[in-house]
């Protein structure tokens, strides 16, 4: 079993910083933990050690966007409460195969189960675990979650972190000169500014029209046969870029035109990356509490307050529109019958206004049942109808039917493992960037009374508007 240990860094609230000071800090931090650490000689086991110093207020994305190491991890909580950056790779732990999502989330929850607030793996899963890989999707595997070597990382202070694998055997002068390498190569200084994204040339839409078409007709038809209520149909918009497309510099883009938005970013390497600005929760867990909601139906905002209200009275009376929240609501409460002693909802319906688009909105907390572990909770939550439809096999069958792309990650619950304490989002709003394409994703929900051509307009105005930051 791995522990963790971490060093007070109090004493250094009150240093007076520069830019430079983040790196003379850490840099005594790591020789005082070596200095320290000849008393463990008789220690046996390996541990994660975690170095913190507070620092000067950096912007976390800005900071990333300097670094030239990989893997480059970004995540933002939608209220913008907890926001960190990470660069380089302390621990790896990923799905060699198509078991459950419960079988890859055990390590992980072993290695932060010791008590350290700040400790946490990031990463995601792919939309289905069963689907074969297309070769854009390869590197990004089954799932992968990450421990990043360092972090700039926001909550309520902002501190500079290592993280490393120890082991009292280990040849302590080679280990201390690699981190010390490698903090070196951090750069604090660069003031890089946010560029111009390149042009874009489109390349194919997948499925095509006439294919989308028929795969709604045939849907409509299962409904009729009561085969299912509801199926998200989604599509892949390739494009070819013009010139660097750097991902953090477009997540930037992204970042600055979303609001009540988780911001995410897992780049792997220079040629691959997948970003996003979802909004939408798949659930947040704090000890044995349990919170998620229920996102459906979408409208465009008004260009006036008058046309924006016309917008949400349209949602709010569409029979259609609320048929598809009220499965989304159905499948939760299923969800948290099965996993908690107890829970409430759906609450404080509403509509989710957001910068572009507005949704119907509910909300659902509950108390888990004692030892429910993360996997069986993401097994259980996700796909949920608002991104696969419901019942949730059936749907899941047709999609691998009738959709000719992978989603990949796409759709995937992508998010953060802690000790006692974990949050997940839904990777939709998101682009995967690979090599010289990058290919935009989004979905409809398909229920009675769909019609192919609204709902391909629809998913054309979501993929729209992340495409339109390349031609601001």
């Amino acid at each position: 079993m791995s522990k963790t240990q971490t060093y007070s860094t109090d004493s250094l609230a009150s240093a007076s910083y520069s830019k430079e000071s983040p790196l003379l800090l850490m840099r005594e931090k790591i020789q005082d933990f070596f200095l320290q650490s000849e008393d463990d000689i008789r220690l046996e086991e390996e541990r994660i050690v975690r170095l913190e110093i507070k620092i000067a207020q950096y912007l976390p994305l800005e900071w990333l966007h300097q670094q030239q190491g990989f893997p480059k991890v970004y995540w933002q909580d939608r209220d913008q409460a907890f926001t960190m950056a990470g660069v380089g790779q302390a621990d790896l732990i990923q799905a060699k195969n198509r078991g459950d999502h419960k079988f890859f989330l055990s390590p992980i929850q072993a290695k932060v189960a010791q008590n350290h607030p700040s400790l946490r793996y990031y990463g995601g899963f792919r939309f289905s675990l069963k689907s074969t890989i297309d070769r854009a999707w390869l590197p990004f595997g089954n799932g992968k979650f990450f421990l990043p070597r360092f972090e700039i990382y926001q909550e309520e202070e902002t501190k500079l972190a290592l993280n490393f694998i120890y082991h009292p055997k280990v040849d302590k002068e080679v280990l201390q000169e690699k981190l010390l390498e490698e903090l070196e190569e951090l750069d604090f200084n660069s003031e890089k500014t946010i560029e111009d994204l390149p042009s874009l040339e489109e390349k194919k839409e997948v499925p095509s029209y006439e294919k989308w078409e028929k795969n709604l007709q045939i849907a409509l038809q299962a409904f009729q046969e009561k085969e299912m209520d509801k199926v998200v149909l989604a599509r892949q918009s390739v494009s070819y870029h013009h010139g660097f497309l750097s991902a953090t510099n477009l997540l930037k883009h992204l970042q600055n035109h979303a609001e009540k938005a988780f911001i995410f970013l897992f780049q792997l390497d220079s040629d691959h990356a997948f970003l996003g600005a979802t909004p939408e929760r798949l659930y947040s867990r704090q000890g044995n509490s349990i919170y998620t909601e229920a996102v459906a139906g979408t409208r465009p905002r008004g260009e006036s307050p008058e046309e924006d209200h016309w917008y949400e009275e349209d949602l709010r009376g569409s029979e259609k529109d609320r048929h598809e929240h009220q499965l989304v609501e159905r499948s939760i409460s299923e969800s948290l019958h099965s996993l908690c002693q107890h829970y409430q909802g759906p609450m404080s319906r509403k509509i989710l206004k957001l910068r572009r688009v507005q949704h119907l909105y509910s909300s659902f907390q509950g108390e888990l049942k004692d030892d429910i572990q993360s996997g069986e909770i993401l097994t259980e939550m996700h796909p949920t109808p608002a991104v696969a439809g419901y019942p949730k096999e059936n749907s899941l069958k047709r999609i691998a039917k009738w959709e000719n792309f992978d989603r990949g990650w796409y759709a995937g619950p992508i998010g953060w493992l802690g000790q006692g304490k974990e949050e997940f989002a839904v990777g939709i709003r998101s682009a995967l960037i690979h090599k010289d394409k990058i290919s935009f994703f989004a979905g409809a929900g398909i229920v009675p009374g769909s019609s192919s051509q609204s709902e391909w307009q629809e998913v054309s105005n979501k993929i729209n508007n992340v495409k339109k930051l390349f031609h601001s």
